[in-house]
Formats: structure tokens, C-alpha cells, sequence
């Protein structure tokens, strides 16, 4: 589905996964091997090396090299460790406007390594958000330069696509269909996440109309 969007020419920043994605080193790599910029969740027990790993392929019984490399040097942390590393640096960043005035959070980035079963090495950037009753944790491949506000914006976007499909299941009843085919449910979604923003829009106009009359 994302290449066929990047294929298409759909104009996109970047892509979002949940932690059941983010998790896949191989989603990641493609990703990566596109030119495609991701932002993908994952869980806090993810292990990543604050240093390049260095592999080595031990020898096993029969005198042969092992399937799979092993890291020396250095041992993995798991992204959760470094909430309370006294070098995380957090800052405070004002996201966007929400129902409960502006959203604010606290983010982190670290530079990290991770290492997929068969060997491939990936550097990336793993940012942390910090919520009072929450800690989320993503890796992505955006530049090393990119500003940590542009990085959160961009982590943050995949709570707005959520609302709306919630929105179209409770209000439009979307919930209902009922396809066969794949592209039928991406067409079907579209549409009514169209006829949603149309019918918000109708409203709005409504109540700035109505309140101009009584002004």
C-alpha cells in the first residue's frame, strides 16, 4: 500500500506505524530502501546499542559458522532504560491545538543501532514522548539534523488518521461494510472519511451563518 502511494505520486511526508509494524525490522528496511521516511512505534522492551555493533559469527560444534551473528563489545538496552539515563535530554514541545487547548508533551531523542536477526545493522533515531500517565517510543530514519519539534509533529500525525475512522464506524456506521477485496475497503474508507470532513464542513458553515445572523 505505501508503494503504490509513493508509486502514484501521492504527495506524503512520512508514514506511521503502530508497535504490531513498527516491531518489523523487515517493514522498516523497505522503508528505508525507498527513500521513505517512518516513524514506527515500539514496545518498551525494544532493544537497541547507543554505539555501532560490531558482529561476529562464533563457531559451532561442527566447526562451522554460526547462522546468526552475535554483538560484541557492547549489550543491548531496552528503549525503556533510557526514560531515566541522566544524559536523555527532554524538552518541552507545544504540538497543535486540541479539544483541551494546546497539546504539549515531553520529547526525547537518542542516536541508536538496531540489529535484525539475519545481521542487517539500522541506525536510527529513537524518540520518546513522556505523557503524565504514558511513555511512548518510536524509531524513525528522518535525517539526524531534522529539529526534534518537526520529528514530534511528524510522530503525532497517526492519532488524527485514528479519530476519524472512529468517527466514521460510530457516526457513519463505515463498521457496517462489508467487502471482499482489499482495494474495496481502502475505496470504501476513503469515501466515507470524504462524506465525514463534507458533513463537518456543513455544520460549521451552519453554525458560522447562524452566528453572524444573531450578530
Amino acid at each position: 500500500m505505501i508503494e503504490r502511494a509513493q508509486t502514484i505520486g501521492l504527495p506524503f511526508e512520512a508514514v506511521a506505524f503502530d508497535t504490531l509494524y513498527g516491531r518489523n525490522t523487515w517493514l522498516r528496511d523497505q522503508c528505508r530502501a525507498n527513500g521513505i521516511e517512518y516513524y514506527a512505534d515500539v514496545p518498551s522492551d525494544c532493544r537497541v546499542y547507543l554505539h555501532l555493533p560490531e558482529l561476529t559469527y562464533p563457531m559451532t560444534k561442527r566447526k562451522h559458522p554460526a547462522k546468526y551473528p552475535q554483538v560484541v563489545g557492547q549489550d543491548p538496552l531496552t528503549v525503556a532504560l533510557l526514560v531515566d539515563d541522566p544524559q536523555t535530554n527532554w524538552q518541552s514541545l507545544v504540538l497543535r491545538p486540541s479539544e483541551r487547548g494546546m497539546l504539549q508533551a515531553e520529547f526525547a531523542r537518542q542516536q541508536v543501532w538496531t540489529v535484525a536477526k539475519d545481521g542487517t545493522i539500522g541506525e536510527e533515531t529513537l524518540l520518546i514522548r513522556r505523557a503524565p500517565k504514558r511513555l511512548t517510543y518510536s524509531l524513525t530514519n528522518a535525517a539526524t539534523d531534522t529539529p526534534i519539534l518537526t520529528l514530534a509533529q511528524r510522530k503525532t500525525q497517526r492519532y488524527l488518521v485514528e479519530p476519524s475512522i472512529q468517527d466514521a464506524k460510530s457516526e457513519l456506521g463505515w463498521d457496517e461494510f462489508q467487502a471482499i477485496k482489499y482495494r474495496a475497503w481502502e475505496h470504501q474508507l476513503a469515501l466515507t472519511l470524504l462524506a465525514t470532513r463534507f458533513i463537518a464542513r456543513l455544520v460549521w458553515i451552519g453554525v458560522h451563518n447562524t452566528h453572524k445572523t444573531q450578530l
